[in-house]
């Protein structure tokens, strides 16, 4: 999902960046997560001394990656009434990171051995430095849910390269089994955030509201990124549909309705974010 570009002209205007581009409008004012993260980013930085290494943690706060799970996390449980601490939430910012930089790998073929090395090995001492900070807590229950999600989303990202890296999905359901990664990514601070809440009893509501954002958040950053997928060789449903895509469009907006739905007009933290979205679908597509 992190990827370079420009505006591409189509008959729709499809703004191609990358996904921490449109982190303000998807999350609104995101100052406080990565304010919250740099006492811990200070702390790596200086720890593990290494320019490579160091560029990459600093990263953490402005990677749309780290933060998404973040805001999450917090929108549900301010939902629910309850309170995170900050200790949690940097734990699972921290986590991202190996997320990041490993889709980073794989989506850009990086050649520099210095820097393929510095993706990979930052990105896995910012997660273990999060799950230290659990251990530390002693809430091994969230951190095993929060581990648990995370080994199901490398999983998921597998089977991407399987399959969509591959070739062309040949019908829509083929394509989003092919991104199922998306939708693992939305629950992981969800699930997170319910494991600290202690409501396992809303993990199906929570799911079909990751499904419904995570499918339409998928398209869209597809929709923006059309020519460089094509160069990188990712097929995605948007290039296999080609333009007006208009059956991308119709299912972008039918997940949106899905996220809507699957929880309490209640949740207006949760469905600000769905919002939110749909607000970023309609300036794309127009």
């Amino acid at each position: 999902m992190q990827k370079l570009g420009d505006i591409l002209k189509h008959t729709y205007m499809v703004q191609q960046g990358k996904s921490s581009q449109i982190l303000n409008q998807l999350y609104g004012d995101t100052k406080r997560y990565r304010k919250l993260l740099v006492p811990y980013i200070e702390k790596i930085t200086k720890h593990y001394r290494n320019k490579h290494l160091n560029s990459l943690f600093s990263s953490l706060g402005s990677r749309i990656i780290a933060i998404a799970p973040m805001k999450f996390c917090e929108a549900l449980l301010c939902d629910l009434k309850i309170k995170i601490d900050d200790g949690s939430l940097a734990a699972l910012g921290l986590h991202m990171l190996a997320i990041s930089t490993h889709d980073d790998v794989v989506d850009e073929m990086v050649r520099e051995r210095t820097k393929l090395a510095a993706l990979v090995y930052a990105g896995n001492i910012s997660s273990n430095e999060g799950s230290k900070i659990l251990l530390l807590q002693g809430n091994a229950a969230a951190a095993t849910v929060l581990l648990d999600k995370i080994n199901e989303n490398h999983y998921c990202q597998q089977k991407v390269v399987e399959t969509l890296w591959t070739k062309p999905p040949a019908t829509f359901s083929e394509y989003k089994e092919g991104v199922q990664h998306i939708r693992v990514f939305i629950e992981i601070g969800l699930h997170y955030g319910l494991s600290l809440a202690g409501r396992k009893d809303l993990e199906r509501q929570v799911k079909k509201y990751a499904e419904g954002y995570g499918i339409a958040l998928q398209l869209i950053d597809d929709l923006r990124e059309i020519e460089e997928d094509k160069t990188f060789g990712y097929w995605s449903y948007p290039i296999v549909e080609g333009e007006p895509f208009k059956r991308s469009f119709k299912e972008l907006y039918r997940h949106i309705d899905i996220c809507k739905k699957s929880v309490p007009v209640s949740w207006k933290n949760l469905q600000e974010l769905t919002k939110r979205l749909e607000a970023l679908s309609k300036s794309i597509q127009q």
